[in-house]
Parts: C-alpha cells; sequence; structure tokens
C-alpha cells in the first residue's frame, strides 16, 4: 500500500534537494511553492509564513520539566500568519490552503529542517496553527543530499532524539523571547 505524505520544509533550495532525491525535476515540476504528482509532495514555506508570539501575561517563571515542544507551544504561543500591509500575502493563503487540504488526504507530514531554533519554530508554528491529527515526524539534517534525505524519509531517523531536539530547541525559542520582552534600562 503506498502511503501519500507531505514533506514541509522553509526554503526552496531544501525543497529542490528533497525533491530531486524523490525523482522530480526542479526546472519542470516546480510549482510555484510546491512539487506535487506523485506519493511524496514537497511544499516549501518561504520562511515563516506562521508566526509564534508570546501570549500576553506569561510569567517571568515558568517549569518546562516533562513537557513536550507542542505543550511549550500551546502553553506559551499564539500563531499567528504574516502579513504584508495588514494583508496576509496571496502566495501563503495558498500555502495555508495546500497544507488544510493535504490533511484530508495525506497519511504523514515530515517536516524537514537544518539544526536550529528557527526551524523548530516554524514546525511548531504549523503543527499549532493547523492542529495536525494525522502522523508527523521531524526530520533534521545537516546535509540535503540524497542518500540521507531518503534514508531519513524511508524511517531511518530516531523519533526519541528528534524529540529531544525539538524540546531544547523550543525551550532556546522560549528563553530568547521571554528575554527580548523585558524592557532594557537605559
Amino acid at each position: 500500500m503506498d502511503t501519500t505524505r507531505l514533506i514541509i520544509t522553509d526554503n526552496k533550495i531544501m525543497a529542490d534537494n528533497i525533491a530531486e532525491a524523490f525523482g522530480y525535476d526542479r526546472e519542470e515540476d516546480a510549482g510555484t511553492f510546491c512539487y506535487e504528482g506523485s506519493e511524496t509532495e514537497i511544499l516549501w514555506t518561504g520562511g515563516d509564513f506562521l508566526n509564534l508570539v508570546l501570549k500576553k501575561g506569561m510569567p517571568e517563571d515558568y517549569v518546562l520539566t516533562g513537557m513536550s515542544a507542542e505543550e511549550i507551544t500551546s502553553e506559551f504561543y499564539d500563531v499567528y500568519p504574516r502579513r504584508e500591509g495588514g494583508l496576509i500575502p496571496l502566495i501563503d493563503e495558498s500555502r495555508i490552503s495546500y497544507i488544510e487540504n493535504s490533511l484530508g488526504y495525506c497519511d504523514e507530514i515530515v517536516f524537514m529542517c537544518q539544526p536550529t531554533a528557527e526551524g523548530e519554530r516554524l514546525i511548531q508554528a504549523i503543527k499549532n496553527f493547523f492542529d495536525i491529527k494525522i502522523p508527523t515526524r521531524t526530520i533534521v539534517l545537516r546535509e540535503f543530499v540524497r542518500w540521507r534525505i531518503i534514508s531519513a524519509v524511508d524511517g531511518h531517523s530516531s523519533l526519541k532524539l528528534a524529540a529531544i531536539h525539538s524540546f531544547d530547541a523550543m525551550c532556546e525559542n522560549l528563553e530568547f523571547d521571554m528575554a527580548a520582552r523585558k524592557p532594557v534600562q537605559v
């Protein structure tokens, strides 16, 4: 039985490398923001098309022990679409619709990013915004080369390690956001 999956990454260069690993031709098959047509679809977000913003009134002291990255996001953040001139850009509206529609036919969402807190921030924003109920996986790669991509997507990556990396990245994001909201005395 074939599995239909959507791979989401944050930029076109990574999407192109992923697409080529799955047999797409970047010159012929790339759409405005996705590769589609086979059981593996690839979408790139063009950066932070969804943004995490600290909820109002969050206390200075908090305990993250025992929480997952998803629980940190839900507890501390609200998610808002990117806006330009007060409006959601048309391409981002298309991305949102595409992901929303894919949740109806995909068996799995695979998030692929480089090992950065910013990548995890986007992943958690997407998970929270869409309240995804189908299985998801996060794959962190340092090198986006064919054999690493295929190996990771075909299940040769650790879900436990991914959860640890996700938690660590969201702790870093939360610490940065909490520090940024404190007024600086001059």
